[in-house]
C-alpha cells in the first residue's frame, strides 16, 4: 500500500469502506462526532471534468432537478460525521473547506492561515458542547508541517505570519549520520548517493526551520483546544490523543525527506515531557502521545494530526 491510487492508497481506495468506520461506531454508542481539517489524501479531488458549454449547462440544469449528473465530490460528506469541516484543497492559504456540504473558500490574509482557522472551528465546536451531557469525538488534522501544495509537494512548510521569524538560530544537528562521509556499507541505492551540496544543505536548514515555525501554530491549536475544554468543564472527562504518521530525515545518511528506513524516517518526535508546550496545560493523565521513543539525533517534531478529543 502507498499514497498512490494504483497501489491501494488514497481516498478512492477506501471510499467503499465508509459504511463501517469509527465515526459510525461511535454514533451508535451515543457520541457526537466531528472532523476538522484533513481527511484522506485524494478527498474532494474528483471534480467533474471540464465540459463544453452545452454539456456544462445540461449537467447544471440536471443537478437543479435531481437528474443524472456528474457528481462533484467536493460536496460529499462521508457517513457518521455530525460536523464535517474538511479540506477539499489542503493548503496554508487559498484553500477550500467543505462545511457540512457547503464549500467555503479562504484567501491569503493572515486570518486565513488554515491551522488557525481549524483551531477556531474546533474551539467553537467544544463550546457548543458545554451544556450537553452527550459525549463527543473530534478528530483535528492540520496541514502542518507538510510542504506547500495540496500534498506537500511544493517546497517547505509555510508558517503563520506571526511566526515567520521564529527559531532564527535553530540548526539541524550535525551528528555522524549527517551527510555521512562513507556510505559504502549501505544498500546499493544509498551507497551511490552523492554527498550533500551546499545548496542542499541550505535547503535542509530552511525546511527544518520552516516546519518548526509552522508547528508553533499547532501548539496554539492544542492550547486552544485544552483551554476550550476547560471553559466547557469537559477537560477532566476528556482523553486527548496526540499522534503523527512518520518522521523526517534532515541530511541523515545523505537523505532529505520522509521515505527512509532509518531512525530519522520513523521517529515522530518526543513524547512525554517533551510533548507540545500547550498540552502541558492539561493534566498529564489526559494526554496520550502515540509516537516513537525520543531521539537525540533530530529536533522534536511531528508530521500529521493534532489532538483527537473524546470526552
Amino acid at each position: 500500500m502507498s499514497n498512490k491510487e494504483n497501489k491501494g492508497g488514497r481516498w478512492s481506495a477506501f471510499e467503499h469502506e465508509e459504511e463501517n468506520t469509527l465515526p459510525l461506531w461511535l454514533q451508535k454508542a451515543g457520541y457526537q462526532t466531528a472532523l476538522v481539517g484533513k481527511y484522506l489524501n485524494g478527498y474532494g479531488k474528483d471534480k467533474p471534468p471540464r465540459l463544453s458549454s452545452v454539456s456544462y449547462w445540461a449537467n447544471s440544469v440536471g443537478g437543479w432537478f435531481g437528474l443524472g449528473t456528474i457528481p462533484d465530490k467536493r460536496f460529499y460528506v462521508p457517513p457518521g460525521w455530525d460536523l464535517w469541516y474538511a479540506f477539499t484543497k489542503i493548503r496554508y492559504f487559498d484553500y477550500q473547506i467543505n462545511d457540512n456540504g457547503s464549500l467555503v473558500d479562504f484567501g491569503h490574509e493572515a486570518a486565513d492561515y488554515s491551522t488557525d482557522v481549524l483551531r477556531d472551528r474546533a474551539e467553537r465546536y467544544i463550546k457548543d458542547q458545554a451544556g450537553s451531557t452527550k459525549p463527543f469525538f473530534m478528530l483535528i488534522a492540520s496541514k502542518v508541517p507538510h510542504g506547500q501544495g495540496d500534498e506537500g509537494e511544493k517546497g517547505a512548510a509555510l508558517p503563520a505570519p506571526a511566526y515567520a521569524d521564529a527559531f532564527a538560530d535553530i540548526k539541524v544537528p550535525k551528528t555522524p549520520a549527517y551527510d555521512e562521509e562513507d556510505v559504502s556499507d549501505k544498500p546499493p541505492k544509498l551507497s551511490r548517493t552523492l554527498r550533500l551540496s551546499p545548496d542542499a544543505k541550505d535547503e535542509i536548514e530552511k525546511s527544518c526551520r520552516a516546519e518548526l515555525q509552522s508547528l508553533k501554530s499547532v501548539d496554539d491549536l492544542v492550547g486552544g483546544v485544552v483551554d476550550a475544554l476547560k471553559s466547557a468543564s469537559k477537560l477532566d472527562n476528556t482523553l486527548i490523543v496526540y499522534t503523527s504518521d512518520n518522521g523526517f530525515a534532515y541530511g541523515d545518511h545523505r537523505l532529505f525527506g520522509k521515505n527512509s528506513v532509518y531512525e530519522a524516517g520513523v521517529d515522530q518526535g518526543a513524547p512525554g515531557d517533551e510533548r507540545p508546550l500547550a498540552t502541558k496545560r492539561a493534566p498529564s493523565s489526559s494526554i496520550i502521545s502515540i509516537s516513537s521513543p525520543p531521539s537525540s539525533r533530530l529536533p522534536a517534531r511531528s508530521r500529521g494530526s493534532p489532538p483527537t478529543a473524546v470526552p
